[in-house]
């Protein structure tokens, strides 16, 4: 029942690259061709910036001392909407939604300084695969891992499960106990068909020490 703790979740620099900013386009501001679009000489107020080759907006929002603040919205060069929500000081902060260039969401929840951080969502082809916790773009706290059904639900470090979690196989209980390193270890219950088979001491994903093996009526086997 182990999975791979990455296996539909993109990695942090796959993001950061989803979220990168047109540096080496040519934009119709006071004649400068490259020009970090997170900063004008514009103060406040609302701003766009278009590309002058294809007419498509890169980013529109608000602006606090010439620097994004408030909402905003950033865009893929297809035209497509690849950010939208809050930032502060020049940066993406806060409540927000990110996008591939497909035009799917991938992401919407907190924002701090650039990465995930607080609760969010993850999705992949537009289908709901983890909700919970984040901290600086990993998975850390509580969170359920989802596929056509709930698979886990529990705690995370580090994008990892590790501590106390329950884990499923066609919306059923399978373990429930500790984690660590998105492997059963430690204490916890192996179930089949929802019937406790097993209760004891993991290690490293395998039964490992004291425990109780159950037969399938539920009556107690050995221990």
């Amino acid at each position: 029942i182990n999975q791979s703790p990455t296996e539909i979740n993109q990695s942090p620099t796959e993001i950061n690259q989803s979220l990168k900013i047109f540096t080496d386009q040519k934009f119709e501001i006071e004649n400068v061709e490259k020009y970090n679009c997170r900063y004008t000489n514009k103060k406040n107020g609302f701003y766009q910036r278009v590309n002058v080759n294809t007419g498509k907006t890169i980013f529109k929002g608000n602006l606090i001392e010439g620097r994004l603040d408030g909402y905003g919205e950033m865009y893929h060069e297809n035209g497509k909407l690849n950010y939208e929500g809050e930032w502060k000081n020049g940066g993406y902060d806060g409540q927000g939604k990110l996008y591939n260039e497909k035009g799917e969401l991938i992401y919407e929840g907190e924002f701090k300084m650039e990465s995930k951080c607080g609760q969010g969502k993850y999705y992949v082809n537009s289908i709901l695969r983890y909700e919970g916790r984040y901290l600086n773009d990993e998975r850390h706290g509580q969170g359920k891992l989802h596929d056509d059904n709930l698979k886990y639900e529990g705690e995370w470090k580090n994008d990892m499960r590790n501590g106390q979690g329950k884990s499923y196989n066609n919306g059923k209980l399978i373990y429930e106990g500790e984690w660590k390193n998105s492997e059963r270890h430690g204490q916890g219950k192996y179930y089949v068909n929802s019937i406790l088979r097993y209760e004891g001491k993991w290690l490293f994903d395998k039964q490992h020490g004291q425990g109780k093996l159950y037969y399938a009526n539920g009556n107690l086997k050995s221990e």
